[in-house]
């Protein structure tokens, strides 16, 4: 089987040279005997109280060094634990935090199927499974179903995704009317893998089920959902509520659903859009993502890997689910109804590409008697410290974070980030047409070097106090 440079999943190491089987002998007995130390390394794991779970421990092919893979819910500082291993083994040992996909990769066993675990001998990368992706196999959602030995979402269902939504795509839409040679009926059920349609056909009171293939009958494509008239199908679906309302955002065809009495975005969520990177294979999380707005306009420009959208508050969330389906972004962007505090039980430790976020500006104020739109501005969920902190947390070493962000607290933000070993990249302010600084827009790396490239003041309003034609989305990109 060949393949092309594109469809590796990382570029191919160096050969050294042609093993023998003298040392790859050699090499199997340092694996077993670094296998036969676990007992003893969980003993001395124990003795320092620390919450870990050894999962495996490697030698690497001329044993210099001891490889301990591990599983933990929080951060483990092993500084002492590692002197006194490397003391006791008496070799390098180098500690590896794994998530509890990798613990079935490394361990194996087998799935609800009854075959092998698909990420033992298949996969070279964890592709993000939705739960979409079981939806769309009409699968029971009961997670007992459709989780694996590591209690996530099966692999297989991402394997088969294209599959599915191929057959979604050309078969008709429950209750939707088909032409066969027996008449016009209405179909009732879809065989997604044979691509057969169950027809009932109504006469009186009598009703007949008929099974054709899908290239048997005649139906109004237009009917499926396509993204020029999917707002229509949204809103017969899915009422709005309330004070809700639909708006064109001019960019790319993408709408956005607001509710005046709870949250309107503003030229920050747009500058923030517009200001962040995020490229093909990376995983982002923007933090209170309020409507979606700013994952939805960074759709875009950016081709993604997936946006977890944290948010606090329900009625929000309600909002951004809605925006998410109208934008057909289910795929894209998935939202984790969720204090950002307990994303360490969606992911793992520092396996975040890139954060945003457009966090409350201001101290709390408990006149504010609109609490949604007091959660959203003021630190009552979330202060500035603990922003930066979980961003620390989730990022890898040499992830980005974009932030916008009160000028006036430009002093706090910054040394909050240099505290936590985010480096400022890039910067600017902008100005709101009478000469006030109001915003600071910041680019951060974690363990990036403290070199800052700042950018030109960008003025946002006129002296009259309206927007500038720049800052509307219908400029978005340009």
């Amino acid at each position: 089987y060949e393949t092309t440079p594109e469809e590796l999943v990382s570029a191919l190491k160096n050969i050294v040279k042609i093993a023998t089987p003298e040392m790859v002998k050699k090499a199997e007995e340092y694996d077993k005997k670094a296998s036969e130390h676990t007992e003893q390394i969980k003993q001395i794991v124990k003795s320092f109280n620390l919450d870990m779970k050894i999962v495996k421990v490697e030698a690497n092919f001329d044993n210099s060094k001891l490889v301990i893979n591990f599983t933990s819910d929080n951060r483990v500082d092993f500084r002492e634990l590692v002197k006194k291993l490397a003391e006791t083994f008496k070799t390098r040992v180098e500690l590896r935090q794994i998530g509890s996909r990798d613990e079935v990769r490394m361990l194996g066993g087998f799935g609800p199927c009854g075959k092998i675990c698909c990420c033992v001998q298949n996969f070279g990368e964890f592709d993000h499974v939705s739960m979409k992706m079981a939806k769309n196999q009409n699968l029971s959602l009961n997670p007992n179903s459709i989780s694996g030995l590591c209690g996530k979402l099966m692999c297989c269902l991402a394997y088969e995704n294209q599959t599915y939504q191929e057959s979604i795509r050309l078969m008709p839409k429950i209750n939707c009317e088909v032409k066969t040679k027996d008449g016009v009926g209405v179909v009732v059920y879809n065989n997604l893998l044979d691509r057969k349609v169950d027809v009932k056909f109504t006469k009186g009171d009598d009703s007949e089920i008929k099974t054709y293939d899908l290239e048997e009958i005649k139906f109004n494509k237009d009917n499926n959902i396509k993204n020029e008239n999917l707002i229509w199908l949204f809103m017969e679906n899915l009422k709005l509520e309330g004070n809700e309302r639909i708006e064109d955002l001019e960019c790319n065809n993408l709408k956005i659903i607001q509710n005046k009495d709870y949250y309107t975005f503003t030229s920050d969520s747009v500058i923030l859009a517009n200001f962040l990177k995020i490229k093909p294979k990376e995983i982002a999380v923007e933090i209170g993502g309020g409507s979606g707005v700013v994952s939805i306009l960074a759709s875009a420009k950016n081709n993604f890997k997936k946006i977890k959208i944290f948010e606090i508050q329900e009625k929000l969330q309600k909002i951004c689910e809605k925006n998410i389906i109208l934008n057909n972004l289910s795929e894209k962007i998935e939202l984790i109804k969720d204090d950002i505090k307990n994303y360490k039980k969606y992911f793992p430790i520092g396996s975040i590409d890139v954060v945003f976020s457009n966090p409350p500006y201001f101290e709390i104020d408990k006149e504010n008697k609109n609490e949604v739109r007091k959660i959203a501005r003021q630190e009552v969920c979330l202060n500035l410290k603990d922003l930066i902190f979980l961003t620390n947390e989730m990022l890898k070493f040499g992830g980005r974070a974009y932030f916008v962000y009160s000028a006036e607290r430009s002093c706090e933000l910054i040394f909050e980030c240099m505290k936590n070993s985010l480096a400022v990249k890039k910067m600017f302010f902008t100005d709101n047409g009478k000469g006030k600084t109001t915003l600071i827009v910041l680019e951060v790396v974690k363990g990036g070097k403290n070199k800052v490239k700042v950018l030109p003041t960008l003025k946002t309003n006129s002296e009259n106090g309206e927007f500038l034609e720049d800052l509307k989305t219908r400029k978005f990109m340009k």
